[in-house]
């Protein structure tokens, strides 16, 4: 079999890839979905992309190498454990359990008795289990038919004997304070840059010479000036008014007190034993004591502001107030803004959400999504089944496991708008007997009740349409309609949805810059006849400057 010359040509370099990839420790393989220039999805077993090039294997097991001008996006699926037995790095720590089929440490039995002298008996541990009331901010005692004389309560460690420390005012107490907690770190925010990154991360603060100080989990900490930002949130947490128990005082009404002692931990035992007295209870029981119960302010979720459709810088506050102004600032203890020629120092504790009229304009590249929805330009940019490497910010190295990438938009020549990022014209419908069905937009998903007719104005230099029509199994016994898809030249997709065809595939080119889609109530009239237009993109051609 001979070779003709311009096959050598092809041949030689995909032989040198082969060779490299599996002579280096680094070849991997991982299932990946590839959409290339047409809205097309094909299923493909990623190896490696750098500089203009991406290496795959596609569904026939066939080694490719392509160039990136052919592909819009790849999506990278997280790889599972092959071995449910191995130690996975992802995976939270599970906590330690104890083991009940441990013997008992042999400090138990060499404990010293209770108060009285004499031993705890299992009668007055099953009584015990409805006289003591343990809470989250100590231990409450209350008897409604017994007078107590006496109470002993210690708290001793399961790993050692119990030691107690008597207190000089009340010696059957023991008030030793517990090891202070550490609390746990904020919920991550969010920044958006006006040049399209978006790190996932926390508030550090702002320098010395006004810039904002961002800590993020993957990049460290950046800093950025007031006109690179576009919008981030402080701290997404929720604010509590809850102060620390107070020890309350004995009175005619509570002749118990309450006893502010910490919770035992996990790896601690809380032993009681109650003394009654020498007389016999009071006829009338006692009326235990109510507490308040303080409810916890409700958590701050920032709202969803687009900075294009502000004309000025946007405030929010944690107790909901907006402002709106100028931010003339941002110091270490506060932020400066002003609203009617006057400057408001708002302080850092009070703000939780900046939105700066700062327009987003995404450069050209490619660009990172990580799993933790961050979204980065990546120059030099080399990612294979395991590591990712290249430069941020046109200088910072970056170094990351591949794990953590989700996929790669190769924003050069084109780029992605969702659907439901533009705002359709209802021309017709919207109601169905009566009951009014606007179209719903959830994520990159569309839903529309028949009647209905709505109108786009795409953008300038769209070059394809893409989405999947279908209805919802549930629909599908009574679900009848027609489904038409036309431009400002005329209809281009007419179709019937119904049980027999639940589904369509939509790609399609448009001839200008007008989209109409209308849905028609066919046999049954509207009787859930709802269609779910899922994942609906566009495809933009980039403008030249």
């Amino acid at each position: 079999m001979s070779v003709q010359p311009n096959a050598k040509k092809h041949l030689l370099p995909l032989l040198a890839i082969t060779v490299g990839l599996f002579s280096t420790p680094t070849f991997a393989v991982q299932n990946a979905e590839l959409l290339n220039n047409n809205l097309q999805m094909q299923k493909i077993r990623f190896v490696r992309l750098a500089g203009s090039r991406i290496t795959y294997f596609d569904s026939e097991r066939r080694l490719r190498s392509a160039s990136l001008d052919n592909f819009v996006l790849i999506r990278l699926e997280k790889p599972q454990p092959q071995d449910p037995n191995k130690f996975d790095p992802l995976a939270p720590i599970p906590p330690d359990k104890p083991n009940n089929k441990q013997a008992k440490p042999a400090e138990a039995a060499q404990r010293p008795p209770l108060l009285d002298g004499a031993p705890a008996r299992k009668q007055d541990a099953k009584k015990l289990d409805t006289k003591i009331i343990q809470r989250p901010d100590g231990i409450i005692i209350r008897n409604k038919n017994v007078v107590i004389k006496a109470a002993n309560i210690e708290i001793i460690p399961r790993d050692a004997p119990a030691k107690p420390k008597p207190n000089a005012n009340n010696p059957a107490i023991n008030t030793t304070k517990p090891p202070p907690t550490t609390s746990a770190p904020p919920p991550i925010g969010t920044l958006r840059l006006s040049n399209g990154h978006i790190f996932k991360g926390y508030f550090a603060g702002i320098s010395k010479d006004g810039n904002l100080q961002w800590k993020t989990p993957h990049f460290g900490t950046l800093s950025f000036s007031l006109d690179d930002i576009s919008t981030f949130d402080k701290y997404p947490v929720s604010i509590s008014s809850r102060r620390p128990p107070k020890t309350s005082k004995p009175n005619a009404k509570n002749p118990i007190p309450e006893l502010g002692i910490a919770p035992p931990q996990a790896a601690q035992v809380l032993r009681a034993r109650l003394l009654p007295n020498d007389k016999p209870a009071a006829a009338k029981p006692l009326k235990p004591t109510t507490t308040k119960k303080t409810k916890p302010a409700p958590k701050f979720t920032p709202p969803r502001i687009n900075p294009d459709d502000v004309e000025s810088d946007t405030i929010i506050l944690y107790n909901g107030d907006r402002l709106e102004g100028f931010v003339d600032a941002m110091t270490a203890k506060h932020l400066a803004l002003e609203v009617n020629n006057q400057i408001v120092k708002l302080a850092w504790s009070r703000v939780g959400l900046v939105v700066l009229a700062n327009p987003i304009k995404e450069t050209p590249g490619n660009w990172v999504r990580l799993r933790d929805q961050s979204k980065v330009k990546v120059d030099e940019l080399v990612l294979d089944g395991r590591l990712t490497t290249g430069k941020l910010l046109n200088s910072k190295p970056v170094q990351l496991d591949t794990t953590l990438i989700a996929g790669v938009d190769f924003a050069v020549k084109h780029r992605l708008i969702r659907l439901n990022q533009l705002q359709p014209k209802i021309i017709s419908g919207g109601n169905a007997f009566g009951v009014p069905f606007k179209p719903q937009a959830k994520g990159p998903h569309l839903h529309i009740h028949a009647p209905m007719k709505l109108q786009y104005r795409l953008p300038t230099g769209t070059l394809r349409i893409a989405a999947n029509a279908y209805i919802e199994p549930s629909d599908l016994d009574w679900a009848d309609m027609i489904l038409n898809i036309a431009d400002g030249k005329g209809p281009i997709i007419k179709k019937q949805l119904n049980a027999e065809t639940p589904s369509l595939d939509i790609n399609l080119a448009p001839r200008d810059q007008t989209l109409i889609i209308d849905l028609d109530d066919a046999v049954n009239g509207p009787v859930r006849d709802r269609l779910q237009l899922k994942n609906a993109i566009l495809l933009v051609e980039r403008q030249k400057k």
